[in-house]
């Protein structure tokens, strides 16, 4: 996925906490992003089925309730026109305890809580840059 420089990249959010999601949601707007925030999981994989114009990367907690994040981006990859949207793994977890799951399921980065919300945002923009995709 490519972005010029004048556009920034839009952001979907899928984190069950409420609190984390409006924290993610309100800093990427005050900071210029077009963000879409879900608790939900099977409500953010219905908005991306529906939708015609798709977020250039997604946030996704790893532990949430009926589809965690691996299994959410495992679904991603199975879709043609979802698999190259880059996933941005949100978590409690250290890396090492589900390193395996993490690079079966497509994940390209691994954050974890409690991030900074300014790191973040450089990953989001370092996630969307050309080549990156794995």
């Amino acid at each position: 996925m490519t972005n010029c420089k004048d556009k920034l990249p839009r952001i979907m959010t899928v984190d069950d906490e409420t609190e984390v999601t409006a924290i993610i949601c309100d800093y990427f707007r005050a900071e210029g992003f077009e963000i879409n925030g879900y608790t939900d999981s099977h409500a953010a994989l219905l908005a991306l089925g529906e939708s015609t114009v798709l977020p250039d990367v997604i946030l996704v907690d790893i532990m949430m309730p009926s589809i965690d994040g691996y299994e959410f981006s495992r679904r991603l990859q199975a879709e043609p026109r979802l698999k190259d949207i880059p996933v941005i793994f949100l978590t409690g977890k250290d890396r090492g305890d589900d390193a395996l799951t993490f690079l079966k399921s497509g994940g390209q980065l691994y954050v974890k809580k409690p991030f900074h919300l300014s790191e973040l945002k450089n990953l989001v923009m370092l996630s969307t840059q050309v080549g990156f995709q794995t």
